[in-house]
């Protein structure tokens, strides 16, 4: 077995910054492991933005960290991992 043989350049490499978010994104879609890679990256850093995060998890995040965790502390307690 050989090890795989790395992917070519990354296009744009270098000049990424500044581009539409869509353009990167759509580079999920490449058979290259950093574009795609690349392109996951942007979608990701797009769901985590502040204003989304604030919006469709605003009442946990006013909770007691406490209140969010103990359910789980609670399982977890004493038990190896």
């Amino acid at each position: 077995m050989r090890p795989r043989k790395l992917d070519g350049p990354v296009r744009d490499a270098g000049r990424i910054t500044g581009m539409k978010m869509k353009e990167l994104a759509g580079w999920i879609k490449s058979w290259g492991f950093c574009e795609a890679a690349t392109g996951l990256a942007a979608i990701n850093s797009a769901l985590n933005a502040r204003q989304v995060v604030e919006r469709n998890c605003g009442p946990l995040l006013d909770e007691p960290r406490r209140r969010i965790c103990s359910p789980a502390c609670r399982m977890s307690c004493g038990a190896r991992v």
